[in-house]
This record gives C-alpha cells, sequence and structure tokens, in this order.
C-alpha cells in the first residue's frame, strides 16, 4: 500500500467530510457507494490538494464505486487479488474520526491487523480485527466514522474497501466490501479472477501430501515440457491414480496452468459429457478473461482451447487439461461422452492428461483417428501407500463381517442404505449404545468409513460398499433393508415427527428406488404428513414433488398400470403444487441474497407454473449476479434458456431482459451479448419486445444502440422509453449519459401534452441531474400516483427528507384509498430505501388480501436483503411463504359434485347439493349422456333450467348427437314452448321481454349445429322474429356447416341471407365466415390432417410420420396426430406427440384419444398411466371413470367422501380403501 495514494473523499462542499478512497490507476479513485450515495457533488483531497470527482461507476449490493478525478498524478494500477485460507496479515488506512486534529484536519490512519477469509462468507465481505483506536473523542458515535472507503490490502495486493463497524462487536472490529465480489468493477480495472479450483482436488488429496510419487511426478512434469500431445495413467482401483492427479493440479510446474476435471460415477450429476462442457466453458472463459458462452457449445470449447492456449503461449506458459476417471463416464446412450469430447487436434500449446482403469475400453463415440486411438496407456504402479490402505481396509472390512455380532450390523445396515447414517439412526437399528457405535466408526472400521459435515457416514470407497453388499450376500442385504424399513416405518405411523432422521427422507427413498419397491415408494409418495416435514425441513416442496414424479414414472412403466395409485399420486401432487402456487416468483432470490442457497432451490423447485418458475429463475439470475456468485449465474442461465422456448412470446421478452440485466451486472460480457441477440430475435415476431429490448441496452450499458432503438418509437414510448434510460444511466453513474438522455427525453415532450406522471419524472430527472444551486423546486402540489413516486425518488437521492417524507405521505394515503399493487410496491421500496420502517408497514397493510400481501412481503424481504438488513429480511420472507402457502387452490364444489355425480346413483347426487352447481352443470350433464344415463341428464337439465334465464341444460341435450331423436323434438318443444309462455307472462308489466323466445330460439339453432343437424338448425332460425338476431342465426348455421366441410350447402345458405342495406348487420358475422379463411390455406388440395389421414388409412405411414414432423404449427400438429390416431394408428401417433409435444399438449391428445372411446382396453390403460402424471387431477376423472370406473369411485371414495353420503351413511365401504396416510 502506498499511504500517497489514500486520498479523502468530500461532498457537496470542502467542510463537509465524507469518507475514504484509493487511487487505483491515474484518474480512478476507490471508495464505498454509501460515501458518495446522493452527493450532488464531490471532490477528493490527495497529498493536500483538492480536485472535482464524479462517480463513473457505483454497486449498491457490494457498496463499491468508483469515481473520476482531474489531475490526479501518473501512477501503475493497483494489483486486485481474491482471497484463500484461513487467516491472512492485512493493512488499512484512512482518514477516521478519532485521528481529528485540533484544527480540524485529520490524519491519515494506516493500521495492521488480520482478516479471518471464512467468517461473513455468507454476506459477501471481509471481518477485519485490528488494534482499537488510541482515543474515542466522541462517545455517541463510531471512532472509525470516516474510514469507510479506505483501501484493504493483503501484501502487495488490493482486496477490499472499509465498508462498516458495528460497534456491537467491539472497537476492533471492522468489516469491508470485498472487491473481487464485484464481476463489473473487476472489469472496469482489468482484473480478472482466477477461477476456483476443481472442489475434488482437495477431497483426494493425501492428509499427510503424496508419499513416494517424485517419479511419476517428474514423469508428467516431463510430458509438459515436451511435444506429445497426450499422456495416459492406467491403474486399477486403489492404486492411487486421483491423489496423483489432484497433487500434480494443485502443485503443476511453474509454466504449466492445469484445468483439472474429475469424474466420480457416485456423483451422476458431473460424469457427463454435458456436465465435463460445462465446467470446460467456465473454467476456460475465466481464463480468457469473459463470461460463461452460451450455445454452440462444442464451437466455443474449441475456440476457447485455442485462445487460453494461444494467450498462454505468448507469456510463456502452457494449458495442460486434466481429467481423471475416463472410465466412470455415465453419459447417457445417444450423448457423447467424456473421452469423444477431448480434442483430436489440440492447439500447439495445449497437452492432455488423463487416467482410468484399464476397462473398459474407450466408447465407440471416440474417433478412429482420436489420438487416445494411438495413445499408449502408462502403467501406473499401485502406490504402496494407497495399497496399504486399500489392503487395510479390505481387512477392516473382512474382520468386522467375519464378526457375527453387532459390528457387522452397522456394516450391514450402512450397505443396505448406501450409506447416509448418523450414530444415532445406526443405535436405533442396532439398540447399541451410541458410545460403542461411535469408537467402532473412528476405529475398528476408520479406513473403510468417511464421516461427512452431517455427522453421516459412507463406505470410503465405491469398491468397499460393493464388497461389502457382495460378502453379505443378497438373502442379508435384503434382511438388512426389510429391517431399515420396519424401522423407518415406526417414524411413519407417528406422522413424522420432528425427531425424524434424515436417512428417512433421502437416502431411504433412494434405497427403496434401488430395490424396486414401488409398493413402498407410491405410499411414501402421497403422504401429505411426510411431505408437510419435509417443507419444514427445506423450505420447500422440491424434495416432495421429486418423490412425486419417481413413483409415477415407476408406476406409468408398470403392466398392467395401477390407475388408481397413479390417479391418487396425481391429486397429491396437485395438493402439493397448489401451496406453491402463490409463492412470489421473487422469494427464491431473496434467499439467494440471504446466502441460503439450499432453501433458494427447495423453493423454486416447487413453483411448477412454467412462467412463475422461469420468472423466478430470471429473478434468482440477479441475485447471483448482485452477490457476486459467477458459478451459479452461469449454471443457471442456460437452464432458463432452455426452458423459455415453450413460453408465450410475453413472458419469454421479459425474462430474457432480466436476464440481461442479470449478465450484465456478473461482468459476463459473451453471455449479455448472446441473450441480447436472443432478444432482438423475438422483436420480428413479438413487437412489443422492443421495449424489453430498449431497457436490457441500457442495462447493459449500450446507451448509443437503445437510443437508436427508442427513436423509432411512437412520441409517447419514446418518452417513457428514454426516462427509464436516464434513470438506468444515474444509477450507473454515468451522469453525462443521463444528462443528454434527459434533453433528448425533454424535447421529445415538448411535442406532447404530457400527463401528471411524465411531468414529474421530467422534473425528477432534472434534480437528480442539476447542481444544488441549480435545482428546480419540487411541486409540493402533486397529487398523481406515478408523480409522487418519482418525486419522492428524486428528494430521496438528493437528501431533501422534508420533501420526500411529504411526497410519501402522500402517496401513502392514495394507497390506503385505492389499494393498487403495484403503488405498495414502489412505496415500499421507497420507505425502505429511506430507512423509514414505520412507513414501509403501512404500505404493507394496505395490500387488499393474503395473495397480495405475501407478494408485498416478498417485496419488503428483497428490498431489506438488497439494503444489507438480513434479520428483517429473513422475518419478511417467512412471512411471505406463510400467507402464499395460506392462500391454497381449493377445487371449486360444482368441480367435485361433477367428479362424484359421474359415478353415483341418482338419489345420491340430489343429496349432495345439486343446486351448487353453478357454472359446472354442462360437463356432468355431457357425462351422463355418454355412460347412458339419459334420464338422469334431463332431470339435471330441468334443475338448472329452472334457476337459469337460459335453457343451458336442455340446450346441452339436445346437441348430443347420441339422443333419441324423438326426445330431441320434444325436448326443443319444451324450451320454445318455456320461453313463449315467459314471454306472455311479461306483457302487460313495465318494460315487457319481446327477446326470450327469439334467445331460446338461438340456443337451439346452436344445439342442434352442434348436433350435425343443420337443416333442421335453419328452419328453426328462419322462425327468429327480430332480423338481426335472425341473420345471426342463420350465419351461425352456415359457419357450422363450412366447419363440416359442406361448402356447397353453406354457400346456398348464405345466398338466402337477407342483406337488406338499412338491415345491421350482427357482429357475429365477420367471426362467423372465418372458416372461409381457413379453407384458403390449402387451395391446392386438402389440409395436411387430411393427408395424414389418408396416408394412415392406407398403410403409408412414412408419408403420414413426415407430414408430422414437417408440420410447424401446433394446431396443425396437433390435427395431424389426432387424423393417424382416427386412421387407426394411435401408437404412431402418440409416438409422434412424445417427440414434439409439451408435457401439458402430449396430455391432452391422450385425453382426446381415449374420450374416443376406440382404443383397445390395455392400450386405453397405457394411455392413462402415460397422461397422469402430465395433468391435473380433475382432468382425468370422466376419462377415468370411461375406462376403470371401479378404480375411479374407490378416488372419490377415499378423497371426497363427504360428498358421497346419504343420510348420515357413506356410500360403500369407504374406510376398506382409505390409505392410511393420506388426507382429504
Amino acid at each position: 500500500m502506498e499511504a500517497a495514494r489514500v486520498v479523502e473523499v468530500l461532498r457537496d462542499d470542502a467542510e463537509r467530510r465524507a469518507g475514504s478512497g484509493y487511487l487505483v490507476c491515474p484518474g480512478k479513485v476507490l471508495t464505498a457507494w454509501h460515501v458518495v450515495q446522493g452527493a450532488s457533488a464531490l471532490r477528493i483531497r490527495l497529498a493536500g490538494s483538492l480536485s472535482a470527482a464524479t462517480v463513473a461507476f457505483f454497486d449498491a449490493a457490494s457498496d463499491l464505486a468508483v469515481l473520476d478525478a482531474v489531475g490526479t498524478p501518473v501512477v501503475s494500477p493497483v494489483r486486485l487479488t481474491s482471497l484463500d485460507g484461513d487467516f491472512v496479515a492485512a493493512s488499512v488506512a484512512g482518514y477516521p474520526w478519532w485521528k481529528r486534529r485540533p484544527d480540524g484536519s485529520y490524519s491519515l490512519a494506516h493500521e495492521q491487523g488480520s482478516i479471518a477469509v471464512l467468517a461473513n462468507d455468507r454476506e459477501g465481505t471481509l471481518q477485519l480485527t485490528v488494534a482499537p483506536p488510541e482515543a474515542h473523542p466522541d462517545p455517541d458515535s463510531s471512532p472509525w466514522q470516516g474510514i469507510s472507503g479506505g483501501p484493504v490490502f493483503v501484501g502487495g495486493s488490493l482486496v477490499g474497501v472499509l465498508a462498516r463497524h458495528h460497534a456491537r462487536e467491539g472497537l476492533n472490529r471492522l468489516t469491508a466490501a470485498r472487491v473481487d465480489g464485484c464481476p463489473p468493477l473487476t472489469a472496469l480495472l482489468g482484473y480478472v479472477p482466477r477461477p476456483a479450483q476443481n472442489p475434488h482436488l482437495r477431497e483426494f488429496t493425501p492428509v499427510g501430501g503424496l508419499l513416494d510419487r517424485g517419479a511419476e511426478l517428474d514423469a508428467m512434469a516431463a510430458f509438459c515440457s515436451g511435444e506429445e500431445s497426450y499422456f495416459w495413467w492406467q491403474a486399477g482401483p486403489w492404486a492411487g491414480k486421483s491423489a496423483l492427479m489432484a497433487a500434480f493440479s494443485l502443485n503443476p510446474p511453474p509454466h504449466v496452468e492445469v484445468v483439472p476435471y474429475f469424474i466420480r460415477a457416485a456423483v451422476a450429476a458431473d460424469a457427463t459429457g454435458d456436465a465435463f462442457t460445462q465446467f470446460l466453458l467456465t473454467r476456460l472463459a475465466g481464463l480468457n478473461g469473459e463470461g460463461t458462452p452460451v450455445g454452440e457449445r462444442d464451437h466455443h470449447r474449441s475456440r476457447l482451447l485455442q485462445e487460453v492456449a494461444e494467450r498462454l503461449a505468448s507469456q510463456g506458459r502452457r494449458l495442460v487439461l486434466l481429467v481423471d476417471g475416463l472410465d466412470e463416464d455415465l453419459s447417457g446412450e445417444g450423448a457423447p461422452g467424456i473421452a469423444s469430447l477431448l480434442p483430436r487436434h489440440p492447439p500447439p500449446d495445449m497437452q492432455v492428461i488423463v487416467a482410468s482403469r484399464p476397462s473398459p475400453d474407450l466408447p465407440d463415440d471416440v474417433a478412429h483417428d482420436h489420438p487416445l486411438r494411438t495413445c499408449a496407456p502408462r502403467t501406473l504402479r499401485p502406490s504402496p501407500h494407497a495399497a496399504d490402505l486399500a489392503r487395510l481396509a479390505r481387512a477392516e472390512l473382512r474382520s468386522v463381517l467375519g464378526d457375527m455380532g453387532w459390528k457387522r450390523d452397522v456394516v450391514g445396515f450402512l450397505a443396505a442404505g448406501g450409506g447416509g447414517m448418523t450414530v444415532e439412526d445406526l443405535e436405533e437399528l442396532t439398540e447399541i449404545p451410541r458410545d460403542l457405535i461411535a469408537d467402532m466408526l473412528g476405529g475398528v472400521v476408520g479406513r473403510t468409513l468417511n464421516r461427512a459435515e452431517d455427522d453421516t457416514y459412507a463406505f470410503a470407497h465405491e469398491t468397499l460398499l460393493n464388497e461389502a453388499r457382495a460378502r453379505l450376500g443378497d438373502r442379508q442385504l435384503r434382511a438388512y433393508r426389510e429391517r431399515v424399513v420396519a424401522w423407518a416405518e415406526t417414524y411413519s405411523n407417528e406422522r413424522w415427527p420432528e425427531e425424524t432422521p434424515g436417512f428417512v427422507f433421502g437416502p431411504y427413498f433412494a434405497m427403496l428406488q434401488e430395490d424396486e419397491e414401488t409398493a413402498i415408494l407410491a405410499r411414501l409418495a402421497h403422504d401429505s404428513a411426510r411431505h408437510d416435514h419435509m417443507l419444514r425441513l427445506t423450505g420447500g416442496d422440491a424434495w416432495a414433488l421429486t418423490e412425486i414424479r419417481t413413483a409415477q414414472r415407476m408406476l406409468a412403466g408398470a403392466e398392467p398400470p395401477d390407475l388408481y395409485t397413479l390417479a391418487l399420486l396425481t391429486a397429491h401432487r396437485d395438493r402439493v403444487a397448489d401451496r406453491n402456487a402463490h409463492i412470489p416468483s421473487q422469494l427464491p432470490a431473496v434467499w439467494a441474497l440471504l446466502g441460503e442457497h439450499d432453501r433458494t432451490t427447495a423453493l423454486l423447485g416447487g413453483i411448477t407454473e412454467a412462467a412463475e418458475h422461469l420468472n423466478a429463475t430470471a429473478e434468482l439470475a440477479v441475485a447471483y449476479a448482485i452477490t457476486g456468485d459467477t458459478a451459479r449465474l452461469t449454471a443457471l442461465t442456460p437452464k432458463a434458456r432452455e426452458r423459455i422456448g415453450g413460453s408465450r412470446l410475453m413472458v419469454q421478452a421479459r425474462v430474457l431482459a432480466r436476464l440481461v440485466e442479470a449478465a450484465a451486472t456478473g461482468g459476463q460480457r459473451v453471455l449479455t451479448n448472446g441473450l441480447l441477440r436472443a432478444l432482438a430475435g423475438l422483436v420480428e415476431r413479438y413487437p412489443d419486445a422492443r421495449r424489453h429490448l430498449i431497457a436490457a441496452l441500457g442495462g447493459a450499458t449500450r446507451f448509443p444502440e437503445a437510443i437508436e432503438l427508442a427513436t423509432r418509437l411512437d412520441p409517447a414510448p419514446r418518452l417513457k422509453a428514454l426516462l427509464d434510460l436516464a434513470e438506468c444511466a444515474i444509477a450507473k453513474g454515468n451522469l453525462v449519459q443521463a444528462e443528454q438522455l434527459y434533453r433528448a427525453a425533454l424535447r421529445v415532450a415538448l411535442g406532447l401534452n404530457l400527463e401528471p406522471w411524465a411531468a414529474a419524472r421530467l422534473l425528477a430527472l432534472r434534480v437528480m441531474l442539476a447542481f444544488p444551486d441549480e435545482r428546480p423546486a419540487f411541486p409540493l402540489d402533486a397529487k398523481d400516483p406515478e408523480a409522487l413516486c418519482h418525486l419522492a425518488f428524486a428528494a430521496l437521492h438528493v437528501g431533501d427528507r422534508v420533501c420526500f417524507t411529504e411526497f410519501l405521505e402522500r402517496l401513502l394515503t392514495q394507497v390506503e384509498a385505492s389499494k393498487e399493487t403495484p403503488l405498495i410496491h414502489r412505496g415500499i421500496d421507497l420507505a425502505v430505501s429511506s430507512g423509514d420502517h414505520t412507513a414501509a408497514a403501512r404500505f404493507l397493510a394496505a395490500s387488499p388480501n393474503d395473495i397480495e400481501r405475501a407478494q408485498s412481503f416478498a417485496v419488503l424481504a428483497g428490498c431489506y436483503a438488497r439494503s444489507g438488513d438480513h434479520e428483517r429480511a429473513r422475518e419478511a420472507a417467512l412471512a411471505s411463504e406463510r400467507l402464499a402457502r395460506a392462500s391454497v387452490r381449493v377445487v371449486d364444489f360444482p368441480t367435485l359434485l361433477i367428479i362424484a355425480s359421474a359415478l353415483l346413483p341418482d338419489n345420491d347426487f340430489t343429496a349432495a347439493g345439486s343446486t351448487r352447481l353453478g357454472a359446472a352443470p354442462n360437463t356432468l350433464i355431457e357425462a351422463w349422456i355418454d355412460a347412458g344415463r339419459v334420464e338422469s341428464a334431463v332431470r339435471l337439465a330441468r334443475l338448472v333450467d329452472s334457476e337459469s334465464p337460459a335453457p343451458i341444460g336442455l340446450c346441452t341435450i339436445i346437441a348430443a348427437p347420441s339422443i333419441d331423436p324423438q326426445l330431441r323434438r320434444a325436448l326443443i318443444s319444451e324450451v320454445l314452448e318455456g320461453a313463449a309462455g315467459h314471454e306472455n307472462e311479461a306483457i302487460g308489466k313495465p318494460n315487457p321481454t319481446r327477446t326470450v323466445l327469439d334467445h331460446a330460439i338461438g340456443a337451439v339453432v346452436a344445439a342442434l349445429c352442434s348436433a350435425g343437424l343443420h337443416t333442421e338448425a335453419a328452419n328453426h332460425a328462419r322462425t327468429v322474429r327480430e332480423p338481426g338476431a335472425r341473420n345471426e342465426a342463420l350465419w351461425m348455421v352456415v359457419a357450422h356447416l363450412l366447419e363440416q366441410g359442406e361448402d356447397d350447402l353453406a354457400m346456398k345458405l348464405a345466398e338466402g341471407i337477407s342483406t337488406t342495406p338499412n338491415l345491421p348487420t350482427p357482429q357475429v358475422r365477420p367471426e362467423r365466415l372465418r372458416p372461409f379463411t381457413v379453407l384458403s390455406e390449402y387451395p391446392d388440395g386438402p389440409s395436411p390432417s387430411e393427408r395424414a389421414f389418408d396416408h394412415a388409412v392406407a398403410g403409408r405411414i412414412e408419408q403420414a410420420t413426415e407430414l408430422a414432423e414437417h408440420a410447424r404449427a401446433f394446431t396443425e400438429q396437433d390435427a395431424i396426430f389426432l387424423a393417424i390416431a382416427e386412421a387407426g394408428e394411435p401408437e404412431l401417433a402418440v409416438r409422434l406427440a412424445r417427440r414434439k409435444c409439451s408435457p401439458n399438449r402430449l396430455c391432452q391428445l391422450l385425453l382426446k384419444l381415449i374420450k374416443l372411446g376406440r382404443l383397445p382396453a390395455a392400450v386405453a390403460r397405457r394411455f392413462m398411466a402415460e397422461a397422469l402424471p402430465l395433468g391435473r387431477f380433475e382432468d382425468f376423472v370422466l376419462p377415468l371413470a370411461m375406462i376403470d370406473p371401479e378404480a375411479c369411485q374407490r378416488i372419490i371414495i377415499v378423497l371426497y367422501p363427504h360428498l358421497v353420503k346419504r343420510n348420515g351413511e357413506g356410500h360403500g365401504d369407504s374406510r376398506r380403501h382409505r390409505p392410511t396416510k393420506l388426507q382429504p
């Protein structure tokens, strides 16, 4: 540290002190953001001289800022670094209050201390311990006041700037903001952090260091100085391969940069070609000083290998890619393996070192000319130390398993469960005191078993687990697993109390899955008490939903499928998903800001609605960028890109814009550019995405492009875009750009009749950009709520607390009256930013209901988290979750009544309460007609029509093609006579109703069209008395004829419709003629679906398949699939749909095929089993009743017993089928 480069930062005038800073390079001063926030004018004092300064960059989350200063001396750029280890020596400097001289000036304080690197890791800050001040001039304030922004050095490198002093931690503790936690800052100063080491390295490094491997390390070092491109170690298990590779990676030759990757089959997610490619892109991009690229992964992998090798070569260094465990690759069939992804033609200054067992052989996807095909493997002699460890571990295992006592049981239970048990778990299983078990685990099997951080035990090596299982044998292993199941059942019978072991929730389910214990898995997967406990344990429902999906997948593949259990699981999954339906999408991001990543994952996994999940993912990406978590950001963004394609264009635009913001904030330049290209491409299909693109370009500090796009907009949206960009520039500290944008907005505004909010926003910008003596006065008579928001923000920005308080109070008054959610959220943000917690609570209380209140609590939590008040943030986040989960979606009573009544005797229906059907009766009437219960349908239809002004019920029956013609005529007469009677009753009354009969005739016409009786429909349409309504009815018949392909009849009827000039054209006419447009889409012949039908009927399967493969529109695809199915090829239709459809579309297709009623029973059951995991429970009840009525009735009795009771008695024996764990 150079004392001459430590500066005083002064704000507004030379008499008002602010803090300290450090001249990091010519013209750039690094300080803390809170030191300069809101200052209208700044100066720095360096070596006794004052000079003007402006904010060039800031990051509020990291509390860092860079000032542009004039007249500074020429200095060499400071070196920045990140920290490793536990405790390191450090030095700090600045101008604190306790160094104040009698004349009012300040002396420089330069203190030595230490940094506890791992303390404050969650907050992303540094904890410093220094000597307490020599004097404490003012006990009511901190003696360290004024040192904020001062530099923190370790060795000759800058690691942070001083940010806070918490009095409760004592006078010798300071907190510093890390410079490596702010990627944009490090990019601005030309610093590229070294990528983190692979976490497996320390795991495989021997505790006492690598022994007796000097020759092997020399051979690897010699290879790195030679010309060969590949080096291959081969040896069996326990030879010490991983220890050797880890030791070389941690201590390579000085001229070598190692990029290591350790493959472990036990960590399946990392043992694939996809995971390897992602790691390689991330690591190489870091070495290349860029963000992790997305898209065209093969191209970027080759490019980065080439560029990084060239960059290192220019420095006299060499790139070495090291891969251990090549034999443990788990890449699936059809996916590229890791070996095939290693470069076939490495760049001149790059080499590859691999290690593996002698078998299996190289996979078939490794090209014939790949260097691995010709590289002669070197046999690695087994390390005597590794071999000794293996022998000792095996000897331990044999000794313990040879003892038929309790020690054998301990190992047997761990082998049966695959590990993951604690001493307490083993004590309960063996009934042996825990101190004896602890002594055993730490002694006689100390080499065989490893203890994890959560105090669970597992086998030290997969070969030991396999050997233990082999020695125990299938019979005894099964006996141990049965005892584990019985033990777990004791907690199940007690409804999963709080003391339930963790093993029972994670490893236990995996054990059952490995054993294919489908019945137990299914019972656990619809156990609501179990999943409630998991929710309390993890804070989310990701575990529960994973269990349900796993059980559904296993059941769906069984023959014959158990539709009853599958449907129960679907109903329970809906319950679990519904309690997450109102979780605010910003809540996972809040937990990420608080550093609770397990809870973040659990909460995000529970949000199942696609658009909300995407929104939550985008917010989470922004949170990772704010906290500087580049690894999680770069891992999350490609997943979001993959999921975004099937969503609505509006959602795609919004999510892409937020991802751009995250990537730009995180300093991921390449990723930012790729996302911007995707958003720009979306504008062609969705023009409204342009406003999102403009905002995203501003967020990426690409203001010229954003301005150019904004100029293409109409004046009003252009003004809004320019104002948005100006505020964005202010937020980024680019005041010059903000001034230019303000002036451009002002020019546009001159030609508009401004609304109050726009005028207020322009004034707010002028206030924020002007010097104190040039600021215009705030309009204290402002009333518009949006105007008040902008004015309050500006007042807070310039430090005008009086005006801010006035504007905030007025806004609060309006919000309490209007209850408008966006204004509530903005008010909360303003209140928290000002530190007014009372006002924040009042805004929160204005939320109109629990769902909106949950959203407001999430906004409040996010504001607190970003401000660093983690305690309040956590309280608000928990409150948001509680409210959101209390607002569970409930299936309405009519739907339940339909479900129950479709299966029960007629007299039960009346007992259930028919008058509460609401808008749902049509579905039930149709279901009864399909089931042949026409009399029940008619009785219900009359009941419904007696309570409705329109003949809804009877017309539903008239529309059914299967109804007896005589009954249909009778029902039509009943409808028309009833309508005529209503009109006659109205004669003589005020405002008599003369249109009831016409409306009834129109309903009958629509019903007859649905039944395919167009001639009869046209005859009734001509009897409508009012000319406009008569035309309406006739055009309806024309439209139905066109839809049925009866073009000649349609045209003939259309020619006879009156077109008298004074007759008003019905509003429905253009809509009803839309089928003409549809027909014109295929002027040269039949539609693709018609051609697919013809091909399938004729057995031309390839041609039908080709039509389906090339169809692009979803509606066209679905029509083709149905046509192929109706032609007698339902299996082919479903196979094609699996490749082309989203899960929801596939589910709908399967349901349509089932409802056709033409499938063989076995095929229908199989299709139902495939569909059940994809949709909601209520969608399946009626189709399920068609193919398995017994299962459907059992489900209704179990889930909704209150709907099937009659006179105090249940329908049938419901207890016989009720699972003990399922809660209705």
